[in-house]
């Protein structure tokens, strides 16, 4: 590093890396005009898009000399780097030399300082060109550097990436009419809860759709995919609020009316507050657009073919598709081949894979790498002329069968017996074989399509079921790592067997096929360079006894959310739970499946599957000190919001009045928050301003500014379960609720209740239960205040929602409820605020923080 080390630096590296990475020209004019100097900066100005102007506008006023890739070395405590040396010159000569990483540092080093990689670095700095197993060293047009996005791949990768550009016509923005996000809530928490959760708030499946996330997003398939609240009519588009949709999302209204976007909130930008932030509705409406994962090791494309929410780790393309033209197929043939995952990664960010203890970067074995594609640089990849579809729609539909599996299980009529499971994993792994074996042939098609490779008969041969291991990069590195040639963990990883002769059992002319493919890899640069671990894909799956476990598990715990365990309506124990899963035959044999054993032990097990799941009905039971405090917080945002609410009910009654209508000529102003549903812009009085001018004062005076209280954190809960289950806004997605030191003396088992019961059903179970423990059971005031305290947390939820006169108790639920824990808490000397003030045991409150 001679240059580096001649004078005219004056030290100060710190300034002038801040100003490198924020694309500015401050880093070099630190400079005298002969010196030199090195900067070692992130590498994401290379690939991500705020770097466009340093590379193309600032880099090229000076006389960049080297370009050093370091993000495969071992560094403590940095993000993937690079180092760059110049001088504060214009640039000199037409070269720039390179040192191009090619494999990253194979484990932790005694001494970073002394790195294969970084070993690799200082001694092929001086020696242009050379080559070794870390870098490549060469001197490259600085041409080449001045446009964004920059290539630093070694061995080759510049040149193959230049092949691809050069022989392709089209790009992907070429052949698709939008690229971009499906959606945005700026609030996911409160919209995206899940198909259980979904249900247990009766919310219409009409106004709910598939959610999906980037990494749902799989080998030609959408998995896992959670439940989102679209709240839109499902033909118009336009917003809509149903009851059940109101009464979730209204705990969070002021969160969400705060949202900002382009600098306004949703509200001073006219929507709704129950809307989502952005709503790309033409891309909503796009029939089958392909999406894809934005951070992942791979290339994950996937066609959806019903509507769904794509946020913003899964962008949608929407394909311009003439009939008959099958361009969507081709489309998913080419941006899921080895070739497309090549350009890839030489075009965006390398995030690295782990970070170790030192807080260094790993980047260890290549194909554990993630990357960060961008919505603006994916519609640059080149696109061959002639494309296969027939091959990746096989493909697309065996993985979807494949990624299917869960919810067969899920839907299947009748309990699964081990013969269904069977059956349906069969039918799965075929389709996973299938599809490996064609996707080998897919890649090399798309090789063909781009002028580099020429195996024949590539369709027309009988090709047999390959298995993962028996690909030919495989083979090849299977010969390697015989030879002591390279150390992988690619098989282990994904549990294949590596082999070095092709299989017997192969027809000969797809062994000549597969023959004549190894030949390429190890004779033709380019083939050399893409058919590796890195960018061939990995078909990475979950074990399958784990997703069979899991879907098993779901079954089991939808089971125990049946009618037939709560149609009751009272509070019961995990034991009287386990009592009556011992009479559901169809349980028991699900449950035997899930164990894996006959000798069921039932409480155990309901324990076990019912526990994590359960969150307690009191805050003080399920918060620490400081989730207390914000809970607070919030109880003060939701009583200005139903004095709000009060005062547009008012409003909304006066405008009624004027206009001679009915209540249902006007909804709840509440719904809307702020604009009157259904009215034109146009007052029907001259009246009505200044009655809603005074109005505004009156809610000013008496409401005054709603903050948004503060979200909560991991650290405010006492038990991770609770986090899990509820998240930084608090949303109840758990299903069930538990009542600690509930239960009867004789039992001792935790006391639990379906979650799917509203306030008043709470209410009612609650208050019969504590009668019961009080009348039957004989239990002093110490033990029955936290009922009442549960009580008494449910009236303003009651008088909200529930105050409607009841028929049954010609009373109004909200006061009924108000006079019966007032009542109760005198028959037990105690006051409404010795109540508010109960706190649990120690040892309560220990066991509460126990890791759920």
């Amino acid at each position: 590093m001679d240059a580096a080390d001649q004078g005219g630096w004056d030290g100060k590296l710190g300034p002038a890396r801040g100003s490198l990475e924020k694309g500015d020209s401050v880093g070099l004019s630190y400079l005298s005009f002969t010196g030199h100097v090195g900067l070692i900066v992130s590498n994401s100005f290379m690939k991500r898009e705020f770097g466009k102007k340093l590379i193309e506008s600032v880099l090229p006023q000076f006389d960049l000399t080297d370009i050093v890739d370091t993000s495969g070395a071992y560094i403590p405590g940095r993000t993937p780097t690079c180092i760059l040396f110049g001088r504060n010159r214009a640039p000199q000569g037409e070269t720039v030399k390179a040192l191009l990483g090619k494999k990253g540092e194979p484990g932790k080093p005694a001494d970073p300082a002394h790195g294969q990689v970084w070993t690799a670095i200082l001694d092929q700095i001086d020696t242009i060109p050379s080559e070794s197993d870390f870098i490549t060293a060469a001197v490259f047009p600085r041409a080449a550097y001045a446009r964004h996005p920059w290539s630093i791949g070694g061995g080759g990768a510049i040149e193959l990436k230049e092949h691809m550009e050069r022989v392709a016509k089209m790009r992907l923005k070429d052949v698709v009419e939008d690229i971009g996000f499906g959606a945005v809530t700026r609030e996911d928490d409160a919209y995206f809860i899940g198909k259980s959760a979904a249900r247990r708030k009766k919310i219409s499946k009409k106004y709910t759709l598939p959610v999906i996330n980037g990494s749902n997003v799989r080998d030609y398939a959408i998995s896992d995919s959670d439940l989102g609240i679209f709240p839109y009519d499902s033909e118009t588009l336009d917003p809509y609020l149903e009851d059940p949709i109101l009464k979730h999302l209204w705990p969070y209204r002021n969160h969400l009316s705060s949202r900002l976007a382009y600098g306004k909130t949703q509200i001073d930008r006219g929507l709704l507050w129950y809307e989502y932030s952005i709503l790309f509705k033409k891309r909503f409406t796009a029939i089958e657009p392909i999406c894809f994962a934005l951070e992942t090791s791979g290339n994950h494309f996937s066609t959806q073919w019903d509507r769904a929410v794509f946020n913003r780790t899964a962008p949608m393309i929407v394909v311009r598709e003439t009939p008959g033209s099958g361009i969507r197929r081709e489309l998913l043939s080419f941006l899921n081949s080895s070739l497309a995952c090549f350009w890839l990664k030489q075009s965006f960010q390398n995030r690295g894979s782990a970070i170790d203890d030192l807080g260094a970067r790993q980047r260890t074995d290549l194909f554990e790498v993630f990357y960060n594609y961008t919505i603006t640089g994916i519609g640059s990849i080149p696109i061959p002329d002639k494309l296969e579809k027939h091959i990746s729609g096989l493909i697309d539909s065996k993985m979807k069968n494949f990624s299917r599996f869960m919810e067969k299980i899920l839907e299947s009529e009748n309990a699964p017996s081990r013969l269904d499971i069977d059956i349906l994993m069969q039918d799965a792994m075929q389709s996973l074989k299938t599809s490996i074996s064609m996707q080998e042939e897919l890649d090399w098609l798309i090789y063909m399509s781009f002028g580099m490779a020429d195996t024949p008969g590539l369709i027309e041969v009988k090709r047999p079921i390959i298995n993962l291991g028996e690909r030919a990069f495989e083979i090849v590195l299977a010969r390697k790592m015989k030879a002591g040639d390279v150390e992988t963990t690619w098989f282990e990883r994904h549990g294949s067997t590596p082999i070095t002769e092709l299989p017997e059992d192969w027809p000969e002319d797809y062994k000549r096929i597969v023959e004549r493919r190894i030949e390429l890899i190890e004779t033709d640069r380019f083939i050399n360079l893409v058919e590796r671990p890195e960018y061939k894909r990995r078909w990475a799956m979950e074990p399958w006894k784990e997703m069979e476990k899991k879907a098993l598990k779901s079954w089991l715990l939808d089971r125990l959310e049946d009618a037939r365990y709560w149609s009751h309506g009272a509070i019961i124990t995990l034991a009287q739970l386990a009592d009556m899963a011992m009479a559901d035959p169809e349980f028991l044999q699900v449950a035997t499946l899930y164990e894996r054993r006959d000798d069921l032990d039932i409480p155990a097990l309901i324990a076990t599957l019912a526990t994590p799941e359960a969150v307690p009905y009191l805050p003080a039971l399920r918060y620490t000190d400081t989730g207390l405090y914000k809970r607070e917080e919030w109880e003060k945002t939701w009583e200005k919001q139903r004095l709000e609410d009060e005062i547009d009910e008012e409003l909304a009654a006066k405008v009624r009045q004027i206009r001679g209508a009915g209540k249902k000529g006007l909804p709840s102003l509440a719904l809307n928050r702020g604009r009157l549903s259904g009215v034109s812009g146009r007052w029907g009085s001259a009246d009505e301003p200044r009655i809603r001018k005074a109005y505004d004062n009156i809610k000013a005076e008496k409401v005054g500014d709603i903050l948004p209280p503060p979200k909560y954190r991991s650290a405010d809960f006492q038990r991770a379960d609770y986090w899990r289950l509820r998240g930084g806004l608090d949303v109840a997605k758990e299903r069930f609720i538990s009542y600690p030191g509930a239960a009867k003396d004789s039992d001792g088992t935790l006391a639990i209740a379906w979650a799917g019961w509203d306030h008043l059903q709470q209410a009612r179970a609650l208050s019969a239960h504590y009668l019961t423990l009080k009348e039957q059971e004989g239990w002093p005031a110490d033990r029955l205040a936290p009922l009442l305290l549960g009580l008494l947390d449910l009236v303003p939820w009651l008088r909200q929602w529930h105050n409607d006169v009841d028929p049954t108790y010609d009373a109004r639920m909200g006061d009924h409820f108000d006079d019966f824990v007032t009542t109760e808490a005198r028959d037990l000397s105690l006051t409404l605020e010795t109540l508010r003030g109960w706190t649990p045991s120690a040892a309560t409150k220990g066991r509460g923080r126990k890791k759920g």
